[in-house]
């Protein structure tokens, strides 16, 4: 049997149901031959409230498990014209299609998707500078998956002219390679566009496979093609998202949910600023490619994956293939016996009450999971603890960082190992990534509390715990090196979504790349050139090549 969740519309009201509504007036994305896709064009209308800078749509009266609180839309982008046929059936007709592009100063990216008819759709990716261009694949990979195409093909131009491939190009087209390995979609190879020689460029991956090829003239009746950018959104009319601060956040979210006792696995998708935008339980069948396409419509950059048939390998195999587009898979937490258990940290995770009431004010959330005691699915101290005659028991710590005010922020229990380093590492990492300055941190171990004020720094509060864990210098573990002291809800969001690794940007082939194509050593070809190289100013992208 399996329970309806009480869900994010019980508190705020009716929200999008993941399906942002339609009536006559709405617009869907078409292929060149006017095929319908399964995706809406951005209207522009508020219905909401008509003077609102926010852009929203009407809410949905209907209420369901899952819901969604943003969704992605295409628009048409008419900032480039272009002119070519209905039907793409080789690489010169692509050529063809992007011919226009010969004329533009900065560089410009796009993904042409090819379908069984041979009809296509065209999604611009970016528009960069003279040299370079970032390419988001947050941006393509889910509508990919979405739309099935037979194929894609990346296209850009070098508005110096060169017909050479970069190596962060080449970078670029085997992570797509990696991508769609095995789902039944083709990466073609790909186009660089310079006609003003009547040839362009087609490379693949490897160094050495840049072919310039003549242009020769489309054979078919000549139209405008429509240019379409994943650029707009729209939000649920009650936008008020939970935000996740910390693995107990998730934890207390995901009991204040009732889960049926059937295997599945669900999905809380965050966005850059850690609020849940989204809940999902994801299909059997193609799973992975659902997540990714729920992640890219509904404006995700992270994931936490939580059921009761989440597995490791399951895990380390998702992860790595999202790291591929840039998202981020935060955790997998495991429902067993009423135990949270997380993955990623390889750890049991506490449920405490004044955080699952964060989730269900007035207790409209509140419910315990399906087939499991109150009493047994929330075990922690209360904050209650440190009034308690009992002290705790010597196998695990207690741990509170209260604000200036004496009210507790963070509290965690720990359990003990026989491995004082790993004790060490657990309590010290938990300080350093959720103290701030001015708070005050109470621990609570082998029945002796432990305080220390605001006015200390974190960083001899976390040196006096050596005295504690590690009275031997020679036991001293490397801390401050270790993976785990890094906390996944900092580091690897902050380092994921802040920015693009260099295997992102596209653009015009460097020095280097021009001596590996001539077959020239490195060091006679900058020696060739040694005055010129030194003399110019480089270009900011141009240091990353």
């Amino acid at each position: 049997m399996e329970t309806e969740t009480i869900n994010y519309q019980s508190k705020y009201g009716p929200n999008t149901n993941f399906q942002f509504p339609t009536d006559e007036d709405t617009q869907y994305l078409k292929t060149s031959t006017g095929e319908v896709l399964p995706y809406k064009l951005f209207s522009g209308r508020n219905d909401a409230d008509p003077n609102s800078a926010l852009l929203r749509e009407k809410d949905n009266q209907g209420y369901a498990n899952d819901f969604a609180l943003v969704e992605r839309q295409f628009s048409e982008n008419k900032s480039l014209s272009f002119m070519a046929g209905t039907k793409v059936s080789d690489v010169n007709d692509v050529a063809w299609l992007f011919r226009a592009l010969e004329d533009e100063a900065v560089e410009h990216t796009f993904a042409l998707y090819k379908f069984k008819d041979d009809s296509y759709l065209v999604q611009h990716l970016s528009t960069g500078g003279i040299t370079s261009t970032v390419v988001d694949l947050r941006l393509l990979t889910g509508n990919v998956f979405k739309m099935q195409p037979e194929s894609i093909t990346l296209v850009h131009n070098h508005p110096s002219g060169q017909l050479i491939s970069s190596k962060h190009d080449r970078m670029l087209l085997q992570r797509l390679h990696e991508i769609f390995d095995h789902t039944g979609i083709k990466v073609e190879d790909g186009i660089v566009i310079n006609l003003r020689s009547g040839k362009y460029l087609v490379f693949n991956g490897d160094l050495g496979s840049d072919q310039a090829l003549e242009l020769s003239v489309q054979n078919q009746q000549q139209r405008k093609v429509s240019t379409f950018s994943f650029n707009k959104q729209i939000f649920a009319a009650n936008y008020q998202p939970f935000k996740i601060n910390s693995p107990e956040d998730t934890a207390a979210y995901i009991s204040s949910q009732k889960f049926g006792l059937s295997d599945k696995t669900e999905a809380i998708i965050l966005n850059n600023a850690n609020d849940i935008v989204g809940k999902f339980i994801l299909p059997q069948h193609r799973q992975f490619e659902k997540l990714t396409e729920l992640m890219t419509i509904h404006a995700g950059t992270g994931v936490i994956l939580y059921g009761n048939n989440v597995n490791e390998q399951m895990y380390k195999e998702y992860r790595e293939k999202l790291e591929l587009m840039g998202f981020t898979a935060l955790d997998a937490i495991l429902l067993e016996s009423g135990n949270y258990h997380s993955l990623y940290e390889k750890t049991k995770i506490n449920v405490y009450n004044h955080l699952v009431d964060k989730f269900s004010k007035n207790q409209l959330n509140a419910e315990p999971i399906v087939g499991v005691s109150e009493n047994n699915l929330n075990n922690s101290y209360s904050k209650n603890f440190r009034n308690m005659e009992e002290p705790p028991q010597k196998d695990y710590v207690k741990l509170f960082i209260d604000d200036s005010e004496g009210n507790t922020k963070h509290e965690f229990e720990i359990s003990l190992t026989e491995d004082d380093k790993v004790n060490y590492s657990q309590i010290a990492s938990k300080i350093q990534l959720y103290r701030k300055p001015e708070d005050h941190v109470l621990l609570f171990v082998g029945g002796e509390l432990l305080t220390y004020e605001g006015n200390e720094e974190t960083e001899k509060i976390i040196d006096s715990l050596k005295s504690l864990f590690l009275p031997d210098e020679k036991k001293r573990s490397n801390l401050f090196s270790q993976s785990n002291f890094h906390s996944r809800f900092k580091e690897e969001m902050d380092a994921t979504r802040s920015g693009f690794s260099i295997d992102d940007i596209i653009g015009e082939p460097s020095i280097k790349d021009y001596a590996k194509m001539n077959g020239d050593d490195l060091t006679q070809h900058l020696n060739k050139n040694k005055e010129y190289f030194n003399n110019q100013t480089p270009n900011i992208m141009e240091t990353q090549k």
